[in-house]
């Protein structure tokens, strides 16, 4: 035969023709062998013409046997040409069901082989031939089994239609033509057909919507329909007027029996009647009467062709209800109003199907087969159970869309589709195709481009419809959708064949959304449907009590989240509000304890999803106009949780789980948290300045997440106050709105718009209140409702409709005046938005009130005589402009209102009835205007700081419960997962009181705050030891969030302690005295501590034993014995059992690393940081009081240990701690009465403390050196106890920080510290190793120190123990001082210009800085205070600072000349005449600091030494003969080293008496000779010394002639005539001055020689006489001095006296700097006024 020359074999099949040829033969025969095994066809034809009267069927498959093999060109073959003979006998009723079977076999066959595909010729001819005939398969019915053996090969060829190659081939009709019949199939033969009937349906729905993607969205041809009036029926239904377009559109429709309780067997002339989408929507029609089947509104032919003959709608009408009186036999086919039924009814009826639109093809009907065999085949519509349909005709340009751009979307048309019944009366068993016969070989395709709803007949070479698109799917999906709904009012046996069909439908929805739920966004209409009709029938379902239907639901409704979520807003928040609540709250909304557990588990799969909850709390809980769908799922879930007076149910593990899910999702995110720390746990507060009208809020940028993540916290902030608003509001309005005008939500002059947004807005407002509120004369509350009621659009409403949305926001009240109020403010609108149907506003306020009187009529229990529709319709007559309003609207309005009440909204929320239709209407209203859906990063947490802080307080307590109450591993382990979830999200956003809160709640669950078990009872508490764990767990993994949970974790900590399960050390070293040693970075604190605080404990209980390991496990022992001891005080034996509990115990609490704690310490943040000390100080106790117990003194003892780690651990952060260190220390010592453990560590970790801080922090020495103070106030009882100690310690301290003390304060306390030691035995010697250790190394001491080590060193130099020896060695250390002083002095002259002499304290070249820390560090010596000397006036240079260090210095010096020791004295005496000799390096000039001197340390300690040889026995005081002789040496030596300083001060006769009179007491005072140069002979030569040395620099020159009468007298004079030269050889003066040859001139008054010397420069004398006479005396005086050294018995020279001498030889070489002589005079008398 002649074809295409195109290929017939599909590409990649693999098939030959001779393949094909046999494959197809061997079908051949076995359907002819099957055949003639029937009786029809088991006589084969022996002549001729009874072979050409042969049946057709056996004579086209010989035909096409023959034709079989000689096709050679398999190609040019179609499809067709070898199928025809097979679908014929599918066709025919003849055929019994094994034939057919058999055929359909081979048909299956050809189609799984993919022989040809869409590329094949003739391949969309075939396919639809193959489609034809299989959905109008007829055959014999044999048996039950054949016969359902045919029906699922039925379903397998159609599917395998689908799947082939050649399925995309097929027409938009075929592919509704398979549906049907699979739909007729699966539900009229057994289970075992259904089921796979309905597994064969999913994965048609598969095949069709898999190829969706495909589709581009354009191909939806949606086009904008004409201007439309709703009208909303008395169920809730909307009949709108439809474009005529739309009358072509196509739609599917559905067949069912009837609905309101009306049976087939009501209707035995009908084979079913078809259900329409509305009723599968809304429920049945309000018309309908009881003798009535409530099928829904149809068309017949009849009418229809009257209606397109141009009648008029009601002409059409009355047509219809006159072929229904006269034709008896039309039943339910003909689906208008019954006889009985008023014109008003008829006209909805037929209005609602002329809207709806026709099927393409109209069957014929009333075929009678009543004498035919029984024939089976695919079951027909309306067959008993309820079989739903689709029309046969989908135009690929469908009009009408419902996807209106622009506008609030309402809901579909209600579009009735009658699907006339071809069946005869009397035939069961019997559907006739859904197709014309194919016998008659002319196909009935349908038009494609929507001119005619009717199919016309085509031969068979005509071009077929385009293959089915996206309107195909569309209106699929569409049926669908409507196929969910379960049936209303039905008794229990249709109510169980509903919930089959909605399981059925809830399965196919399901499989299309999986294949294709990505790709519905890009379609509109598809997404409209989603939106609208498919939510609103899913909330509608899911409120059934099949579990299964429920689970659907949620399965569908979880995967339109994940595909559609951003155009499911509202729809989502209303699901779960609506349905998943209502059902999880169980007996408050009537759900059972299984529904209840499904809701559980609905909740729980959307918890685990990354961003469900982020996505909730985003787009609910932040948005003004919606309900906290966050907040009321996380409190669901946390009070489900809850056990209450029960135990543990599968309920409250359900609630934990998803409780569980939702904080693990947060904290999977919580890595990538960057919260500053410090923002606290709570939401931050927007300052409102001004009115910010939150009506009118809006996000600069919805793209940027920074953006709308603060617009989102700045309108929840908003939303939680105008929450709170409302609360106030409940309980009194005028405080609710002072309220919201304190916080700036509302303007400080109120305005009707702002309280109308606030009343439309806000949730939770007592909606009783807010009707009084409206109701109310006052003129401001009449222009807030008329504010309020502009804010709601009823554009395109019923009236009733409109009310019942208005009625929602809040309650009408009772008194008719206020009701008169409301009414008339929504009226007026009303008229404004829809004024098509009345006159003016009037009109509609009448209307509306008579509606509100109706309601009550209709509904009110109380009314025994209900209103009629006559009487309504009386009642409203000429209320419109003295006219009538339409019968029609009247009458709807009627039964609206009758069949359903309009409800008064309630604040009882088990009072409310779930989602009314008007309430879905308003919600896809504000669908158009809501914010955009915000999707959250599930990766990122930003909000979950937010969301933590509406959830952690019920989520702790929770999980807190839950765990209390299980006994289960795995429970447990769910709830320290939880556990562990929360620390991790509090630490991450920093929400330090969240993770308090955490810590004391799993504190409590360790057991060991506040009990006393033993360490085995602990170890047998599986739930304490988790507890535990996991308490130390967070702890080390986040303990820069702890704050005041540290307390709880140190209770926990001190009671393992005592327990003696803390970690010991292997091995302690210890010092003298059992104390154990210092911690160290690598070693254990706890292992430290609990050592210390045991060896404390026994030593202060007298038991100074080990505290090592042994000792601890003693204890751990003593312990374990403890348990269970009975009154008598008998041990329990240890069973094997506690043994491996208190190993389980030992093991966990070293897996705890509770050691890192501490440790770790110094990675803490400052905030935690210092919470932990402070801890540390506050759970030690209150070790200042007195009667301390030992137990308490343990645990002071063990804090304080790890206080000391810790602090020294954060060395870096030391100022932050010490504070709070150094007072608890601080109260520890200076509260210490007696010694004690605690003191004596207190005071040695102090040093410690220093000790280790000091080299590493040198800019904090002085706050750490402060503390040692604590130290000098030790109790004397206490301070003696531990003296030795703590002396050793400042020696380690001074050892390896005394580069480190700078302030003199810090000085005087380390040096009293020591001074303090140098009469304690065994403090002592350590504390002068201490001062060695400063004082010799000139660079350790400075100015600043000077006075503190002087002090020092005079107690050692006074004190008796260590002998003479360290007396002696305290002497040299203070004459080193002078030495330093000299040193300083030239560096002080040296200046910036000499740098090679100038040198810094520290021994470093001289330099600025160098210069500056000197003259700094004097100026700071120089307000040093000291009791010995009276203080100056401030000091004016650094120099006078160094004099002021050299007086004071020579003033101890000259005490300790009075010692009682002779070697001490003699040495001390020796250092005071090297000090004294330094102020020549001191460059001391002035002549009344020189007498200031002598008056003050020379004079005195002379006086002093004389006083003691004469009361002083020789016994207490020896050698004074030999100290005497020293002292005369020091006053001759001192006083000619500064001679002529002396000399210039005016007093200078007076001093030179004075050292005549000490030279005439010692004189005295000398014993006989015993050995060496006595006095006798010692103090003339002194004398002669002195006044040759004076006469030589002309001081004491000869007199010219004696003084006149009342002149003074001279010095010479003054000298000559004192007593001490009467006791001298009477020819002395002689010899020293022998009398001149030549009498001299007349010398000057001695006053003025006196002023002369004054004025003349030192060193200078008066002619070559003079300067051979001083250079002779300073000669005799260095001889003499000498000679007096040699001689000395007892001691010796002091150690550098000889440079000093030296030193004082050298003439003055500086002169006086300018201004001098002012200081001077400035400066002297108020020194010399200060030293007397």
């Amino acid at each position: 035969m002649a074809g295409p020359q195109v290929a017939s074999l599909a590409e990649g099949s693999g098939w030959t023709g001779p393949q094909i040829a046999c494959m197809v033969n061997t079908e051949i025969n076995q359907v002819m062998a099957v055949m003639r095994q029937n009786a029809r066809w088991a006589v084969a034809p022996r002549y001729l013409e009874e072979e050409l009267g042969e049946d057709p069927l056996l004579r086209d498959f010989k035909i096409l046997r023959r034709k079989l093999f000689t096709w050679q060109d398999w190609p040019k073959v179609k499809p067709t040409d070898y199928l025809t003979p097979f679908l014929e006998v599918i066709r025919s009723e003849e055929t019994s069901a094994p034939i057919t079977g058999v055929a359909l076999s081979a048909v299956h066959k050809v189609l799984s082989y993919e022989i040809f595909d869409a590329k094949t010729a003739g391949a969309a001819e075939v396919m639809h031939f193959i489609v034809d005939a299989v959905t109008g398969c007829k055959f014999e019915v044999t048996d039950p089994a054949s016969e359902e053996v045919v029906l699922l090969k039925i379903l397998q060829v159609l599917l395998a239609c689908l799947k082939c190659g050649a399925g995309p081939l097929l027409s938009n009709a075929d592919v509704i033509n398979i549906i049907n019949t699979c739909l007729r199939v699966a539900f009229t033969k057994g289970e075992l057909l259904q089921r796979t009937s309905c597994q064969m349906m999913q994965d048609m729905v598969r095949a069709i919507f898999a190829r969706l993607h495909e589709f581009e969205p354009a191909e939806d041809g949606s086009t904008q329909p004409g201007p439309a009036v709703a009208s909303e029926q008395p169920d809730g239904r909307v009949l709108e007027s439809v474009p005529s377009g739309a009358i072509a559109e196509g739609i599917l429709s559905t067949a069912s029996t009837p609905r309101s309780g009306h049976s087939a067997a009501s209707t035995p002339k009908s084979r079913g009647a078809i259900r329409s989408i509305a009723d599968i929507r809304f429920g049945p029609h309000p018309t309908a009467t009881e003798g009535t089947p409530d099928d829904g509104p149809s068309l017949t032919p009849r009418a229809l062709k009257a209606f397109e003959e141009g009648k008029s709608l009601v002409e059409v009408v009355e047509e219809e209800t006159s072929a229904v009186k006269e034709d008896s036999t039309l039943g339910a086919d003909s689906l208008g109003p019954s006889d009985s039924a008023p014109v008003s009814e008829a006209l909805a009826a037929a209005g609602a199907g002329i809207a709806a639109g026709f099927d393409a093809a109209v069957t014929a009907v009333g075929e009678a087969v009543s004498t035919a065999p029984v024939v089976a085949g695919v079951p027909e519509a309306g067959a008993a159970p309820i079989v739903p349909t689709l029309s046969e005709s989908v135009p690929d340009d469908t009009s009408g869309s419902d996807a209106v751009s622009g506008a609030p979307p309402l809901p579909p048309p209600v579009r009735v589709r009658a699907e006339p019944s071809d069946a005869s009366a009397g035939t069961s068993g019997t559907v006739v195709a859904s197709q014309p016969s194919a016998a008659a070989e002319s196909l009935t395709a349908p038009l494609e481009n929507g001119d005619s709803a009717q199919k016309q007949p085509a031969p068979a070479a005509s071009v077929q419809a385009s293959p089915y698109g996206l309107p195909c799917l569309v209106e699929v999906f569409r049926f669908l959708c409507t196929l969910i709904v379960p049936e209303d009012g039905a008794d229990k046996a249709q109510q169980h064949d509903s919930e089959d069909l909605s399981i059925f439908g809830l399965a196919l929805l399901s499989a299309a959304i999986e294949v294709a739920g990505g790709s519905f966004e890009k379609h509109p209409r598809i997404l409209a449907l989603v939106t609208d009709d498919l939510f609103r029938n899913l909330m509608q379902t899911g409120q059934s009590s099949n579990l299964l239907v429920l689970s659907l639901v949620s399965g569908i409704v979880l995967a339109l989240y994940q595909h559609l979520k951003h155009h499911l807003k509202l729809q989502m928040a209303a699901f779960f509000e609506f349905v998943v609540l209502r059902a999880a709250q169980g007996k408050f909304y009537g759900a059972t304890y299984e529904q209840q557990e499904a809701a559980l588990e609905i909740l729980q799969d959307f918890c685990r999803q990354p961003s469900f909850m982020a996505d909730m709390y985003a787009n609910a809980d932040c948005d003004i106009t919606c309900s906290n769908t966050f907040e009321d799922l996380s409190n669901l879930l946390s009070k489900n949780a809850f056990p209450v007076n029960a135990p543990l149910s599968a309920l409250h593990l359900l609630s934990l789980e998803g409780l569980l899910a939702v904080i693990q999702c947060m904290a999977d995110r919580a890595d990538n948290a960057s919260t500053p720390a410090g923002s606290g746990s709570s939401s931050p507060d927007y300052n409102l300045e001004e009115f910010p009208q939150f009506w009118n809020l809006k996000c600069d940028n919805w793209n940027d997440p920074t953006v709308w993540v603060d617009f989102l916290r700045r309108r929840k902030y908003v939303k939680r106050r105008l929450m709170i608003g409302a609360d106030h509001f409940n309980r009194d309005p005028k405080k609710g709105l002072e309220f919201l005008q304190g916080v700036r939500l509302l303007p400080e002059k109120l305005d009707p718009e702002s309280v109308a947004f606030f009343f439309r807005m806000t949730p939770g407002l007592n909606k009783n209140l807010l009707g009084e509120y409206f109701g109310e004369p006052d003129a401001f509350n009449i222009s807030v409702l008329e504010c309020f009621t502009k804010q709601f659009n009823f554009t395109g409403m019923a009236l009733d409709g409109a009310l019942r949305t208005y009625l929602e926001a809040f309650r009408l009240p009772g008194e008719a005046q206020k009701i008169s109020r409301v009414l008339e403010a929504f009226a007026s609108h009303y008229y404004e938005q829809c004024p098509q149907n009345f006159a003016h506003k009037d009109a509609a306020y009448v209307l509306s009130y008579s509606v509100i009187m109706l309601n009550t009529d209709q509904h009110n229990g109380q009314v025994k005589r209900k209103m009629t529709e006559e009487e309504f319709i009386r009642n409203n007559r000429k209320i419109n402009d003295g006219k009538d309003l339409p019968r029609d609207m009247l009458t709807h309005l009627y039964y609206s209102i009758a069949k359903n009440e309009i409800r008064m909204s309630s604040e009882s929320l088990a009072a409310e009835p779930g989602m009314t239709y008007s309430r879905w209407l308003d919600l896809l209203r504000r669908s158009q205007a809501t914010t955009p859906f915000l999707s959250c990063d599930p990766t990122k947490p930003l909000l979950d700081r937010d969301m933590f802080s509406v959830i952690w307080g019920p989520s702790i307590a929770a999980i807190s419960v839950v765990f209390d109450h299980a006994d289960d591993a795995d429970t447990l382990q769910q709830c320290m997962a939880g556990f562990l979830a929360v620390a991790k999200i509090s630490a991450a956003h920093h929400m330090e009181d969240v993770f308090d809160n955490l810590v004391v709640s799993l504190c409590k669950f360790t057991t060991l705050i506040g009990n006393d078990k033993a360490a085995v009872a602990f170890g047998e508490n599986t739930k304490a030891r988790m507890a535990t764990s996991a308490v130390f767990e967070i702890a080390n993994r986040h303990g820069d969030t702890i704050r005041s949970g540290w307390r709880n974790i140190l209770d926990c900590v001190i009671r393992l302690h005592k327990l003696g399960l803390l970690p010991t050390r292997r091995e302690q070293s210890q010092n003298g005295q059992g104390r154990p040693s210092d911690n160290q970075e690598g070693s254990s604190i706890l292992a430290n501590a609990a050592a210390a605080a045991a060896a404390g404990t026994q030593a202060g209980m007298g038991r100074r034993k080990s505290a090592g390991i042994f000792g601890t496990v003693s204890r751990q022992f003593q312990n374990l014995l403890s348990l269970d001891a009975g009154a008598d005080g008998e041990r329990s034996t240890i069973a094997e059992h506690q043994l491996a509990a208190h190993q389980r115990t030992l093991a966990m609490v070293e897996a705890c690393r509770i050691d890192d704690l501490f440790t770790d310490s110094k990675f803490l943040h400052k905030a935690s940081l210092l919470q932990l000390v402070k801890a540390l100080i506050n759970v030690s106790g209150k070790p200042h009081q007195k009667n301390i117990s030992t137990e308490e003194e343990d645990t002071a003892l063990f804090c304080l240990d790890l206080l000391i780690a810790v602090t020294l651990r954060n060395r870096d952060r030391i100022l932050l701690l010490w504070p709070a260190v150094h007072e608890h220390l601080a109260s520890i010592v200076g509260s210490a009465q007696s010694p004690s453990p605690l003191v004596e560590k207190a005071v040695l970790d102090l040093l410690r403390v220093c000790q280790r801080l000091l080299p590493y922090k040198e800019d904090l020495g002085d706050e750490l050196l402060k503390s040692l103070q604590l130290v000098l106030r030790l109790d004397a009882r206490v301070a003696d106890a531990y003296a030795e100690r703590i002396t050793r310690e400042m020696l380690q301290l001074v050892k390896s920080s005394v580069t480190y003390i700078r302030s003199p304060v810090l000085w005087k306390t380390v040096c009293s510290l020591l001074a303090a030691t140098a009469r304690h035995p065994e403090a002592a010697e350590p504390g002068f190793e201490a001062l060695t250790f400063i004082m010799q190394d000139a660079k350790h001491v400075t100015p600043v120190n000077f006075m503190p080590c002087m002090d020092a060193a005079l107690a050692f130099a006074e004190g008796r123990v260590g002998g003479v020896e360290r007396s002696v060695k305290s002497l040299d250390l203070l004459a080193s001082l002078s030495t330093n002083l000299g040193h300083w002095a030239k560096t002080l002259n040296a200046g910036q210009a000499d740098t090679a002499t100038s040198a810094s304290i520290s021994g470093a070249p001289a330099s600025d800085a160098a210069r500056e820390a000197l003259d700094q560090a004097v100026s700071e010596a120089a307000s040093t205070s000291a009791t010995d000397v009276p203080q100056s006036p401030r000091l004016t240079s650094e120099k006078e600072a160094l004099i002021d260090l050299w007086l004071r210095l020579s003033v101890g010096l000259g005490r300790i000349c009075l010692d009682q020791r002779e070697d001490v004295r003699n040495n001390a005496l020796e250092c005071l005449q090297r000090s004294l000799l330094q102020g020549e390096a001191l460059d001391v000039r002035s002549g009344k600091v020189w007498v200031r001197v002598f008056d003050q340390i020379v004079f005195p300690t002379l006086d002093e030494l004389l006083d003691l040889a004469h009361k002083a026995s020789a016994k207490s005081y020896r050698g004074m003969e030999g100290t005497l002789r020293r002292a005369m040496v020091l006053l001759s030596r001192v006083y000619l080293q500064f001679l002529t300083q002396l000399a210039s001060n005016p007093g200078f006769a007076n001093l030179w008496v004075a050292v005549l009179n000490r030279a005439e007491g010692y004189l005295k005072s000398s014993a006989p000779r015993s050995a060496g140069i006595s006095m006798a002979e010692n103090i003339p030569e002194l004398l002669k010394n002195m006044l040759l040395v004076m006469n030589a620099r002309s001081i004491l020159v000869p007199e010219v002639a004696p003084p006149a009468e009342g002149e003074a007298p001279t010095l010479w004079s003054l000298t000559w005539q004192h007593p001490i030269f009467r006791s001298l050889d009477p020819h002395f003066r002689e010899d020293l001055f022998p009398p001149p040859k030549a009498a001299p001139s007349q010398p000057a008054p001695a006053v003025e020689q006196a002023g002369a010397e004054e004025k003349q420069p030192e060193g200078v004398s008066t002619g070559p006489v003079a300067e051979a006479a001083e250079a002779v005396g300073e000669k005799a005086a260095d001889a003499s001095v000498a000679e007096e050294s040699k001689v000395l018995v007892e001691g010796s020279p002091v150690e550098g006296s000889k440079d000093v001498a030296e030193e004082g030889t050298k003439p003055e070489d500086v002169d006086v700097a300018e201004g001098y002589e002012k200081v001077e005079k400035e400066m002297v008398e108020p020194i010399k006024t200060n030293v007397t």
